[in-house]
């Protein structure tokens, strides 16, 4: 069963055409459902991950892009207006047109909203419907989602328990497949996929280990692609 309207698969060969000698390298890819994590660079990652990665996954978007009054709110106050600094016409302006094309365009690839508080339950609850029907998860975990930096920082932890929900309903550890894509190489890496047998009492200590094995796992990727480069190399040029 495919996850992508017809429209989608249509806007994916389209963006494929755009970006020429891209590719994405499958090897390791987990034969059933994974969750794939993305290092976000200010949207670089989630749109090329979207639009060059062969399988269909269902990716997590923050929930006001897919509602147009909080849509069109979201790119005027916060995007253009108070991290652009933009004027308020041209603001306005692409603001409205971005709220009539976004919403849809997130349903066409069945993207989940991401949702705070209580109702972060529904996104769980449509995290692990995937899963458990054999199909993907992918998601960008980095606190600074804005930055354009190479190297993953700090990333947040909630979505480990998809992991544990997982383990809980099928007694099978949820692989999270660390995920660089090297605008040096035109290529999106996988990393070995970590995986842990869990359960819903997960302690804070182990899940912060997990996430700074997923971070230094991208970060590996970025600096075997020299799109990042360490300080040890900076002291050598």
């Amino acid at each position: 069963m495919k996850l992508f309207t017809r429209y989608a698969r249509f806007m994916r060969l389209g963006y494929k055409a755009l970006h020429p000698g891209w590719r994405a390298d499958t090897r390791g890819a987990p034969e059933g459902a994974a969750v794939y994590l993305i290092h976000h660079q200010n949207m670089f990652g989630p749109v090329h991950f979207l639009g060059l990665w062969p399988k269909e996954n269902r990716m997590w978007s923050l929930h006001v892009f897919y509602n147009r009054a909080l849509c069109f709110d979201q790119f005027y106050r916060y995007t253009f207006r108070e991290r652009f600094g933009w004027h308020k016409l041209p603001a306005f302006c692409l603001a409205k047109l971005l709220s009539y094309i976004v919403p849809p365009v997130l349903r066409a690839f069945a993207v989940i909203p991401v949702y705070r508080g209580e109702a972060n339950l529904l996104t769980v609850r449509a995290s692990m419907d995937a899963l458990l029907s054999g199909k993907s998860v992918s998601l960008c975990p980095d606190i600074a989602y804005a930055s354009s930096d190479p190297a993953m920082g700090e990333i947040y932890t909630g979505f480990l328990m998809l992991g544990a929900l997982y383990y809980k309903k099928t007694g099978q550890a949820l692989p999270f497949v660390p995920v660089y894509i090297s605008k040096r190489k035109r290529v999106i890496l996988l990393g070995p996929p970590e995986t842990m047998e869990m359960d819903a009492s997960l302690p804070r200590a182990v899940r912060d280990e997990m996430g700074r094995r997923i971070t230094a796992a991208v970060n590996r990727l970025g600096q075997a692609c020299g799109d990042i480069v360490s300080k040890s190399q900076n002291r050598s040029v």
